[in-house]
């Protein structure tokens, strides 16, 4: 789950806690979703808050799309296992994103 945060304007701090009381209540309930919080400026004191709340990560914008993409995979990965990211299955079609193979009915 990727949540966008607004900061630290004042209008939108209550916003911001909102969004760490949902992170916590998740975690709370065993929610064990991957959570990365995108914010729109650095705010040493607003990571740390999200990442005691439950937050798995947080990234700053301006941010790299790459870096963004590897944070995510890096995080269901952990969640999922690795090897759910090495296929693709759908009904008899396997697609090996490792090895580029493709199974049908069995059959490479």
């Amino acid at each position: 789950m990727i949540i966008f945060v607004a900061l630290p304007s004042r209008t939108q701090a209550r916003s911001r806690e909102e969004t760490f009381a949902v992170i916590h209540w998740m975690r709370e309930n065993r929610c064990v979703a991957p959570v990365l919080l995108l914010a729109g400026k650095a705010d040493v004191q607003a990571c740390v808050k999200a990442l005691d709340s439950g937050a798995d990560d947080y990234i700053t914008k301006p941010f790299s799309f790459p870096v963004l993409y590897a944070k995510a995979t890096t995080m269901m990965k952990r969640l999922h296992g690795d090897e759910s990211f090495q296929k693709m299955i759908k009904g008899d079609i396997e697609v090996n994103l490792r090895t580029n193979e493709v199974i049908n009915h069995g059959e490479q």
